[in-house]
């Protein structure tokens, strides 16, 4: 065997008793991690096309713990596409249903993949419902879209501005507001584990006035609402949490109320608390605010005014990181066009900084953007320019240094037949920001970009040696060089070998299956990257007496001894 070919055939691992097939367990998911400071995120990539060509509504962002998955209209589709770390597209958007017209888009994650929500032109009761589809990780649907709205009976009323929330105990639970009362009320569906639905139409406001844009979180065993409500002849905001085990509803009660209008409330849930946004044009021009309630619906603390200044601030969007509230918000200072702005609180929400900050610039965006957390930054999208057309993305950091991420090390090579090979390597490390992708490059050409730390390369030729290096690249587009030998190897492919270990401690048993070949080296190890050859063989099976140690992981291959 040539020095540096690791696995010309088949890797086997021999692991303490147990026989393991190297690589079956190479997929990693990264956890989100808490942000401890995010004061001055960085713009890292500025207008990124978006995914999505023609965006009727409002988009939702979710973050999978690899990368982001944006959920939209796109003409008369939903669709659903996956986005790097980096705002660059991973792959191409995928249509998960059918809807007629235009309306938001809302999606939660779920134990089962995600469950998206969106309004659909009924064309046979002339009226629009709120439909929701469920998908499981790969975006594929599980089971046909289903109407939560006037479920099982003929809409009576059109339905609009749905939110969505999830549970990992009691599933997601789906709002909207509807007139099939005279006025506009708030209606809510449950959906199961599964995406089935559980309870359905329940009406969660009963006033006679009008209350609009719900917005629906959970926390603690509760499910949260908060509208913009118009009782009391302005509107101010109005609340009530739904029990989550058995739908029991607490009174309505008055979360603000102050002497102008305020509207457009939206919440963000940590561990015991919950903050509220909402825009109040008390002083006389649309300005934003910010609550914080404890489990118990009660305030903390007084309101904190975010914005003061003379243009229009509005559509606040509300994010909980793990260790502190983040607010966007569009703002037409200090020239009339719209931006997205920025301002971080910690988890009593005390503004981290007196600055807040502008994120993009003179887009005058027509309609408000989603935003999504991953684990040390922010993807936004939005609707740039005058006129409806193409989303696009921005990508912030929020310890941007400059460095790229860690080199991935361990590369090995395993199920080579003659035509593919899979490759796999240990993840990369970035402490400043979040991993956008590995590049895969074969004869120093990018053949992959993917996010998980394995490869499988197809329509390779048969009996050819390649060279494989991965390399990290962060949500900055920083790439990682200088890397060493553990970062490539070398394959060459083969028809047809088959290796299998028995073990029986202290021994091991190897015997394979191939044709072509009359002898073979047989190699051991500790690391795929040194193997050492324990002997040889004409046959296709070969004994290895009294090594094993059961606190050792060993490699086995298999190699022609021409090779």
């Amino acid at each position: 065997m040539k020095n540096g070919y690791l696995g010309q055939f088949l890797f086997v691992v021999l692991l303490f008793f147990s026989l393991i097939s190297f690589g079956q367990e190479a997929e990693s998911s990264s956890t989100t991690e808490s942000l401890p400071f995010c004061s001055y995120p960085q713009v890292l990539s500025g207008a990124l096309p978006g995914g999505l060509s023609w965006v009727t509504g409002q988009v939702a962002i979710l973050w999978n713990g690899n990368e982001f998955v944006v959920f939209g209209k796109d003409y008369g589709n939903v669709v659903a596409q996956k986005v790097f770390a980096d705002g660059t597209l991973d792959g191409y958007a995928t249509t998960v249903a059918l809807a007629i017209g235009g309306g938001d888009v809302v999606a939660c994650q779920t134990s089962y993949g995600y469950e998206v929500a969106y309004c659909c032109y009924d064309d046979s009761a002339n009226k629009v419902v709120i439909m929701a589809v469920a998908l499981d990780p790969s975006l594929s649907v599980i089971k046909p879209p289903v109407q939560v709205s006037f479920y099982g009976i003929t809409p009576t009323a059109d339905c609009s501005n749905p939110s969505i929330a999830y549970s990992q105990s009691y599933g997601c639970c789906i709002a909207w507001e509807d007139s099939r009362n005279g006025n506009s009320d708030i209606y809510a569906t449950r959906l199961n584990g599964i995406g089935d639905v559980s309870s359905a139409d329940i009406q969660i406001t009963a006033n006679t006035s009008n209350q609009q844009k719900p917005n629906c979180i959970y926390n603690q065993n509760f499910f949260w609402f908060v509208w913009t409500d118009y009782r009391t002849g302005t509107s101010s905001i109005y609340g009530r949490i739904m029990l989550a085990s058995n739908n029991s509803l607490n009174p309505e009660k008055s979360f603000v109320s102050t002497s102008g209008n305020c509207t457009t409330p939206v919440l963000a849930s940590a561990a015991n608390r919950c903050a509220l946004a909402w825009v109040d044009d008390k002083d006389g021009n649309s300005e934003i605010y910010v609550q914080l309630f404890n489990s118990s619906q009660s305030p903390v603390a007084t309101p904190v005014r975010v914005t003061n200044n003379s243009q229009y601030s509005t559509d606040p969007r509300l994010l909980w990181t793990g260790a502190e509230f983040e607010l966007f918000f569009r703002d037409s200072q200090p020239s009339g066009l719209f931006d997205i702005w920025f301002q971080a609180f910690d988890e009593d929400l005390v503004p981290k900084t007196s600055n807040i900050i502008k994120v993009t610039f003179g887009q005058d965006q027509l309609r408000k953007a989603d935003v999504q957390f991953a684990s040390k930054g922010f993807l936004i999208s939005y609707l740039p320019g005058a006129f409806a057309g193409p989303n696009a993305y921005t990508v912030l950091g929020c310890n941007y240094a400059g460095t790229p991420p860690t080199c991935p090390e361990n590369t090995i090579a395993y199920s080579i037949t003659g035509t593919q090979a899979t490759i796999s390597w240990l993840p990369s490390i970035d402490n400043y920001l979040d991993l956008a992708y590995y590049k895969v490059y074969r004869n120093n050409t990018v053949v992959a970009k993917t996010v998980n730390n394995y490869f499988t390369d197809t329509g390779l030729s048969t009996n050819t040696t390649y060279n494989y290096a991965v390399r990290a690249v962060n949500a900055a587009g920083n790439e990682t060089s200088s890397c060493g030998s553990t970062a490539s190897v070398y394959v060459k492919t083969n028809a047809s070998l088959t290796l299998m270990v028995n073990k029986s401690d202290p021994n091991a048993h190897l015997f394979w299956t191939d044709v072509g070949l009359n002898n073979y080296n047989v190699y051991r190890g500790t690391s795929p990257q040194v193997l050492s050859l324990v002997g040889s063989t004409s046959g296709q099976s070969a004994d290895d007496p009294n090594v094993l140690l059961d606190t050792n992981t060993y490699f086995y291959t298999v190699d022609d001894p021409g090779q």
